[in-house]
């Protein structure tokens, strides 16, 4: 949640205030924490869209070698 506050332009005082963090240092950790999650989530779903590319990949050249060899 807090994060969604820094997206909507609450400055990093504001978001501290808001989560009641005894310091800015403790806001600074837990937004770093949400990013460092979002970027494995990201990084999780190009890994997908990867396995896929190349899955489509492996398909096509199996197509490709079955006409090839039918010819």
């Amino acid at each position: 949640m807090l994060t969604h506050l820094m997206d909507n332009g609450l400055d990093l005082y504001e978001v501290s205030r808001y989560g009641r963090h005894r310091s800015i240092a403790s806001t600074e950790i837990y937004l770093h924490l949400a990013d460092s999650k979002l970027a494995r989530q990201i990084n999780k779903i190009h890994e997908q869209q990867w396995k896929r590319l190349e899955s489509l990949f492996r398909e096509r050249q199996l197509q490709e070698e079955a006409m090839d060899a039918s010819n």
